[in-house]
This record gives C-alpha cells, structure tokens and sequence, in this order.
C-alpha cells in the first residue's frame, strides 16, 4: 500500500510535443524548467515531452480556458484522443468530486531522471488537473503506482 504524498512538481505527463520535427504547441508554451525530457516512441516521427502536470495543456486548459481552448482541441485532435473533448473536459471541471477520484484512482509509474525520482501519469492526466487546482500533494487514496512501461 501507498503512504507517500507526492508533490505537484514531482508529477509528470507524457504529452505528444513534435510530429515530423513541427512543435504541437506554442512557441514558449511550457517552462524549460517543466519538461523533464523528451523521448521517441516506435513512430519516429513522434516525439513526446515529460511534462510537469502544471505545465501541462491539461492543467493550463482547467486553470483558465478561454486562451488554452484552441491548444487543447488541437492536442485532442492532433494526438488522436478520440475519448476527449473540451466539453467531456468542462463536465469533469465542473462535477469533480473527491469521493469520485478515490473510486476511481489515478495511476502513476515512478521513473528516476537525474538521481531524481518523479511519477509520471499513465492514466488520469485530466482528473489530476482539476484536483491540482485547490491542492498541492497527492495522497495515496488517490492513487496507484504501476510497474507499466
């Protein structure tokens, strides 16, 4: 069983950054601080960036959408998330509740960058999004760590 809180700045999520060497995002849109690293997945074409959660599309969209509202519906389109939409998104913002969030648990796999250990989210980028908006740790209720890769 999980005991540890983990920070808002030890959270990271994979986001699809470059297609064919062409930026996804702005220009300037994440901190050099908040990209961890980036990687190459078996498209080569594709390259992913290792986001803080803060940094994220994700979270910009939930903290004020009306400038990230274009970014978000592109990466939803351009990263073939067929599962997502702004709308289905500013439900999530609007109904999210704690209760729910424990029922239904985010997934983390701990990963080491510079003798440094983080947790990047491999299921519920969205729901941490919205949960970082009033807190600053994440405690174990609320997640599970996988060994997936």
């Amino acid at each position: 069983m999980n005991t540890l809180e983990i920070s808002s700045n030890k959270i990271y999520s994979r986001l699809l950054v470059k297609i064919n060497d062409q930026s996804i995002f702005p220009e300037n849109f994440f901190d050099k601080k908040s990209l961890l690293y980036t990687v190459e997945k078996k498209d080569p074409s594709r390259e992913f960036g290792i986001v803080n959660i803060k940094d994220s599309i994700h979270y910009k969209y939930a903290i004020n959408k009306t400038p990230n509202l274009k970014i978000y519906e592109n990466y939803v389109k351009i990263a073939e998330q067929y599962d997502h939409s702004s709308l289905k998104y500013d439900t999530l913002i609007a109904d999210f509740n704690l209760d729910e969030l424990a029922k239904n648990k985010v997934v983390l796999k701990k990963i080491k960058f510079r003798k440094q250990t983080y947790y990047e989210i491999i299921d519920g980028c969205h729901r941490l999004s919205v949960y970082f908006l009033k807190f600053k740790k994440l405690p174990p209720k609320f997640y599970v760590l996988s060994n997936y890769n």
